[in-house]
């Protein structure tokens, strides 16, 4: 199962996060206490040696915010993470075809549907908490139970499926037992509001033990 560390604020934090396990490495652009500035983010990648695929997530961008993002040639998938429309959707990957799009749904009971409407238009969905007050990074789960019914629906689109939300080192070993591509994490990664080194690697080792003893002998 991949991990995506995303939310990195700095260079130090992107060099922390660089030497770890995780497959992808997010950026956050858009209003949040984890929002960088592009330039920034172009001059820490130049700067640190990594071998992550790097995520840009955004929340309703324009297509000018898609443009600035795509032309910085740093970021390969672009992870929607507002209320985007299909339209949004099926818009941006007919101007930007060489971008990935990943597509987060907050889980309510309208999950199933719009797993259903934009399956066919991105290239992996993601699920993530709803709440009133943010979009993502607020460290609160959803009902974990009901993944395998979510898996059940992309089945049929052959899409990966990525589960945001509230995790860390305590509850991960909770969702190793699912099916799904990958775990996507930012404050479940930090200390005193930081990506540290020591959470991540508690966080790695519950899911190294777990990879361990599915390995037979």
């Amino acid at each position: 199962m991949k991990t995506k560390y995303c939310g990195i604020g700095s260079k130090e934090e992107l060099q922390v996060v660089a030497n770890a396990g995780c497959a992808y490495i997010g950026f956050v652009f858009a209003s949040s206490k984890r929002r960088v500035e592009l330039s920034d983010v172009s001059s820490w990648l130049q700067s640190v040696e990594y071998k992550q695929e790097i995520v840009a997530l955004v929340v309703h961008p324009t297509l000018e915010d898609v443009k600035a993002l795509y032309e910085a040639n740093v970021f390969s998938i672009l992870q929607l993470h507002g209320n985007e429309t299909v339209e949004d959707v099926k818009e941006i990957r007919a101007l930007f075809p060489a971008l990935k799009l990943w597509k987060a749904v907050h889980v309510d009971e309208e999950t199933n549907k719009k797993l259903h409407a934009f399956a066919p238009y991105v290239d992996a969905l993601l699920l993530d908490t709803k709440t009133t007050h943010a979009w993502g990074g607020t460290g609160k789960t959803f009902e974990w139970e009901k993944i395998p019914d979510f898996i059940d629906v992309l089945k049929a689109y052959k899409r990966p499926l990525l589960i945001a939300g509230g995790i860390n080192h305590t509850n991960v070993q909770a969702l190793l037992q699912y099916d799904v591509h990958g775990l996507d994490l930012s404050s479940g990664i930090e200390r005193n509001g930081k990506k540290d080194q020591h959470a991540i690697e508690e966080l790695e080792e519950v899911m190294e033990q777990h990879e361990n003893r599915r390995l037979p002998y």
